[in-house]
């Protein structure tokens, strides 16, 4: 039929190949040919999606004239059994096109029912592209990859200026609508500047899991050259100028005699002031006769932008003076207009009379003054007392200084409880405890310059045991900074590396949300310490501050006029808008939390586990979760634990599930390790003992703790940076009825029975004089209270307590931390015994860390905060020794004496008692007698003189 144009043929598997020719009376035409492969291969689909519904998948496609032959379309459903279904797919509907050569399959389709999140994430280039304003990101993303559980439609970018605390101010989020891009470029960046970069791959559902990165922008030494450079030129054509000018100055000199300048007859402590504003440039101008410089600093440091709405809503004065046109130059008049006099103001006038009239304020100093209460008795101390109190701060520690009283005049007012110490440190080191054991903020104040330098070791022990806590120092006066007042330094420059705010406050009005501030920075994220340094101008009543401001006499001349106006601008600025009511309640606290699709990960690796184990860490001690929650977790999880730091005493005194012996044989045997707040630092070997074949669950709060060591001897399987306490009770929810094999907890158990009863061996051995310490230890345990609380406070003899004593409950038992300090002592028990009056306080002392804080029995008289201290004194810094001698063959500095310490303890107003050899059979009696005297209000302390044993030979002291 010569209307004919199709015709449906059927193919095998085989080639096929086509041929089509016109027929005409002539004979035949030009053939057109086409060729099928011989069978589909995988390798040569295009793969692509659609979008489905609970109904079904919608196919489409395009009608095309180039097509010659029908089609059909093949299916099957995925995760059952797949069984192609066919379809024909009729001559008036659309139908996939040919390409005009080897005709081939050409689309394989694949949708979804539901699409979700994604479960990947994209992997970020090592190497970006960084310049001082810009950074260029790539990444690598396999957007077509059929295991994914969505399309992906795009990538979202957030990016987190490292340096400024308020994330929701700083971070900038950027939308990528093209999933085939694989780069980005951020510009207008700030130089060598670190930004945090996280990067997720979204689809419709949402976006998934982030990948992060911190980069550090560029240093611009370009602008940085051209900065100096044109300094120098200024500098250099001032110098020629003063030279020019100098002739002229002399030949006026007589003629405007009563210019000249004199510094005032201040106060002492403001006559550097006056020498400021008197310091004088001469610009090239014959009638310029004095420069009066803006002196005025209203910037706080680095790092201290505040994000209350109630943020400063009182702008810093401008230091500016007005002079009217009708005061005449020597050789003419000034403008018609007025003259404004700011940062270079030049003064020349035959006029001898210059009245205060001349110096009128603007309309933003006025304002300032109206707010300024200049008869209101109240302080800044009073502000720092009001948000102490709003956060539920019930004790401060301090050493006394006059740079702070009106602090601790005004808590104690509130309510707050001062508590007085004899060093500096240990008021800190009692702040860190009650920050262990309330959940709220510690806090400390002490006074300016020595007194913030005795307490770097104690914020930096706890900076590394990540305790929040806030260091508030004093500070010379504002105008004095810099100037050789007394205890002034740079503050600042020693607390940035160790906290992680810092803020010097420079108004009154600051003060409540600056603290705010710090409370939550010290509470969010990985907790830790906070510094806030108040300059002595800004706790101190008005009166009493512009009695130091003002000068003795009254101010003659120009010089004097401007200093007393400077002055005076200074201290309205000071005061303006303090006492307005503020918001002292708490800002929000972020806390870092697992991912719903990181939990469901851990469950799966954790239900398949035969021989898990859990490393549980300090942090998992840290609010918001309870600890006796977690115990409860743990509990029903039913995995052997391993409890270091914060976390000894979390299972009780007598868990079968709490191993305490043999840690490193487990590690090697266990197939999945949970890290819970557990870092891998030299306590691990620095991750060596790991099993390599282990699955490792590895969870903290700050991500690099997380991944420590990670480049070199472990490898985490999953790494969470969140709450280690939140983790533990969601997958506890997640594995409700599962528990671990109950033949591995009773195993290793059975080992801490048999190395336990080799200790008790050790410790029934006779020493060659005094007692065995692993003796005094086991009897002391033995006869603990249930509420208990263990402050370790040395060396050796801690070590050997450390596995000995074994604390009654979560959060009864304080040690320094990684950093392994001395001297935490006395201000551990203290916190201690105030946030728990009624436990009984031990502290585990060597007679070396004694030392530094015997003098504390004093504070624990006169605060009525009876505690027990139990010294091990056996003449020697024997941690040190037992390494030194053998590899040094020298004791030097390592010998001590047995010093009568429990006479000590008698002087400070305690109860000493000395304990020996010839007291061993009585030694349980004499440790029931302490603990009567302290429920009496007394501070023991037992000068037990011990032997030497080999029990910690081989244990690290470096």
């Amino acid at each position: 039929m010569t209307t004919q144009t199709r015709v449906d043929l059927p193919v095998d598997v085989h080639v096929c190949d086509l041929t089509v020719r016109a027929v005409s009376q002539t004979g035949l035409s030009v053939p057109s040919q086409i060729t099928i492969p011989s069978s589909y291969t995988e390798a040569v689909m295009n793969e692509k999606r659609i979008v489905g519904n609970a109904e079904g998948f919608q196919l489409y496609w395009t009608r095309s004239s180039a097509s010659t032959c029908d089609y059909t379309v093949e299916w099957c459903m995925l995760g059952v059994a797949c069984s192609l279904q066919w379809r024909k797919v009729p001559v008036n509907q659309t139908y996939l096109s040919l390409e005009a050569e080897g005709h081939r399959p050409h689309e394989k389709l694949i949708g979804y029912l539901e699409e979700q999140k994604p479960t990947q994430g994209p992997t970020l280039d090592p190497h970006p592209s960084v310049t001082w304003s810009s950074v260029t990101l790539r990444w690598s993303f396999n957007e077509d990859d059929p295991t994914h559980t969505a399309f992906i439609t795009g990538y979202e970018i957030t990016v987190h200026d490292e340096l400024d605390g308020d994330i929701s101010r700083s971070s900038h989020r950027q939308m990528i609508n093209k999933p085939h891009s694989k780069s980005f470029t951020f510009s207008d960046l700030k130089e060598d500047r670190s930004y945090t970069f996280h990067l997720s791959a979204c689809s419709s559902a949402g976006c998934g899991p982030e990948t992060s990165t911190t980069i550090t922008t560029r240093t611009n030494y370009y602008l940085l050259s051209a900065k100096i450079l044109v300094s120098l030129l200024v500098l250099v054509g001032c110098c020629i100028c003063l030279c020019y000018c100098q002739k002229k100055l002399r030949e006026i000199h007589e003629e405007f005699r009563f210019l000249h300048i004199k510094a005032l007859d201040l106060d002492e402590d403001l006559y550097d002031a006056s020498e400021k504003i008197r310091t004088f440039s001469i610009e090239e101008c014959h009638w310029c006769d004095v420069e009066v410089l803006d002196a005025h600093h209203s910037t706080m440091i680095q790092n201290t932008r505040l994000t209350d709405t109630e943020d400063l809503n009182h702008l810093f004065i401008s230091h500016k003076v007005t002079v009217t046109s009708s005061h005449q130059l020597t050789t003419g008049t000034w403008d018609s207009q007025n003259t404004d006099l700011t940062n270079f103001t030049y003064v020349s006038s035959e006029q001898q009379d210059l009245s205060d009239k001349m110096f009128e304020t603007d309309e933003k100093v006025q304002e300032a003054k109206n707010s300024t209460e200049s008869k209101s008795p109240r302080h800044g101390g009073e502000n720092v007392a009001e948000v102490l109190r709003a956060h539920g701060v019930k004790f401060v520690f301090t050493l006394v200084g006059g740079h702070i009283s009106p602090i601790l005049v005004a808590c104690e007012k509130l309510g707050i409880r001062i508590v007085d110490t004899r060093h500096k440190a240990t008021a800190v080191f009692a702040a860190d405890a009650v920050a262990r054991l309330s959940g709220t903020v510690g806090v400390a104040a002490v006074t300016a310059g020595p007194g913030l330098t005795n307490t770097v070791t104690a914020v930096k022990n706890a900076q590394m045991a990540e305790s929040p806590l806030l260091l508030i120092g004093g500070a010379a006066a504002t105008l004095l900074q810099g100037r050789g007042a007394l205890k002034d330094i740079d503050q600042m420059s020693l607390f940035k590396p160790l906290c992680k705010f810092c803020a010097s406050v420079r108004t009154v009005r600051e003060i409540v949300p600056t603290v705010r501030k710090a409370l939550a920075v010290a509470q969010s994220g990985t907790p830790g310490p906070v510094f806030i340094e108040l300059p002595i101008d800004t706790l101190y009543p008005f009166h009493v501050v512009e009695k130091e401001f003002a000068p003795k006499n009254t101010p003659k001349g120009l010089m004097g006029k401007i200093t007393a106006w400077y002055l005076k601008n200074h201290l309205s600025n000071l005061f303006a808008g303090a006492w307005e009511n503020r918001d002292p309640s708490p800002l929000p606290v972020h806390i870092p939390q697992a991912t719903e699709d990181e939990i469901q990960r851990c469950v799966e690796l954790v239900s398949r586990a035969k021989k898990p184990v859990i490393l549980l860490g300090s942090q998992a001690t840290l609010p918001p979760t309870p600890a006796d929650d977690v115990r409860k977790a743990l509990e029903s999880l039913g995995i052997p634990c391993f409890l270091g730091g914060m976390s000894r005493g979390m299972l009780g005194k007598n868990s079968l599930l709490h191993i305490r012996q043999n840690r490193r044989d487990a590690l090697k045997d266990a197939d999945l390790v949970l890290l819970a707040g557990t870092v891998c630092d030299f306590r691990l070997g620095y991750g060596r003992v790991l099993n390599r074949r282990s699955k490792i669950i590895a969870v903290n709060r700050d991500r690099s703790q997380l991944l420590k060591n990670s480049d070199m001897f472990w490898k985490p399987t999953v790494a969470i940076q969140g709450d280690a306490g939140s983790f533990l009770l969601r997958l506890s929810k997640a594995l409700k009825g599962h528990r671990c094999p109950e033949e591995w907890p009773q195993s290793l158990k059975e080992g801490d029975y048999v190395k336990e009863k080799t200790n008790r061996a050790k410790a029934d051995e006779k020493t060659e004089m005094h007692l065995n310490p692993l003796n005094v230890l086991h009897r002391v345990d033995e006869l603990l209270n249930e509420d208990s609380i263990i402050v370790a406070a040395g060396g050796d003899f801690v070590g050997s307590a450390a596995y000995i004593m074994r604390p009654r409950g979560p959060l009864r038992w304080l040690d320094p931390g990684a950093f392994g300090t001395l001297g935490v002592g006395g201000g551990f028990a203290l916190g201690a015994k105030l946030c728990r009056p009624d436990s009984e306080v031990w502290i585990i002392y060597g007679d070396g860390s004694l030392g530094y804080s015997v003098a504390e029995f004093d504070t624990f008289t006169r605060h009525k905060t009876p505690v027990i201290a139990l010294v091990g004194n056996d003449a020697c810094w024997s941690q040190i020794s037992r390494e030194q001698v053998p590899l040094l063959g020298s004791n030097v500095a390592c010998g001590l004496a047995f010093t009568d310490y429990h006479i000590v303890a008698d002087g400070y107003g305690g109860k000493g008692y000395l304990v020996g050899r010839q007291d061993e059979s009585q030694l349980d009696d004499i440790i029931k007698k302490a603990q009567k005297e302290r429920r009496e209000r007394k501070a023991i302390l037992l000068n037990v003189l011990i032997g030497k044993t080999n029990f910690r030979e081989g244990s690290i002291s470096v």
